[in-house]
C-alpha cells in the first residue's frame, strides 16, 4: 500500500484528483464533527453532573458496569 501522499501526488489526473477530493472531504468530516461535539449540551454544569451521580449512588447504581446493559 501506498501513502495517501504519494497517491495525491500520481501523475494519473483522475487518480490525484479523486485522492486530493477523499482528503479534502475527510478533513471538513472531521472540522464538522469538531462544531458539534457529543459532550455535555449546555446546562450541564459541574455542580449540576456531580448532583446527578450523587442521585445515582444513592440509588444504588453501580459505577463500574457499563450504561448499556
Amino acid at each position: 500500500p501506498r501513502p495517501w501522499r504519494l497517491w495525491a501526488e500520481d501523475p494519473r489526473p483522475a487518480i490525484a484528483g479523486r485522492v486530493r477530493a477523499a482528503h479534502e472531504t475527510g478533513c471538513f468530516d472531521r472540522w464538522q464533527r469538531q462544531l458539534s461535539p457529543t459532550g455535555p449540551r449546555p446546562g450541564w454544569s459541574v455542580r449540576a453532573v456531580f448532583e446527578w451521580a450523587q442521585q445515582g449512588a444513592e440509588r444504588g447504581a453501580a459505577l463500574h458496569v457499563p450504561a448499556a446493559r
